[in-house]
């Protein structure tokens, strides 16, 4: 965990046992939090307000195009040196 109470990216570890922490996922009226598997520390996942990065109907006829990328199905390696 990060200080402040926040998840850090990559693996969390329990405070109390050192244990990497689980993730069990929101169901029903319960929250996604993190859970210790050998003791009983909960670390609870606040929800943040998301905004739409397009909203609207017609956003995506607005939205930057990047050209296609073509790919080989066949893909060669050979050694360096």
């Amino acid at each position: 965990m990060a200080g402040g109470g926040q998840a850090a990216m990559g693996f969390c570890f329990c405070p109390a046992c050192g244990m990497m922490l689980q993730i069990q996922p929101a169901t029903g009226g319960n929250r996604l939090r993190f859970f210790c598997p050998t003791c009983p520390y909960v670390f609870p996942v606040k929800n943040k307000e998301v905004e739409p990065i397009f909203s609207g109907d017609d956003a995506m006829k607005f939205a930057p195009k990047t050209p296609p990328v073509r790919t080989s199905p066949f893909l060669f390696l050979e050694p360096l040196g």
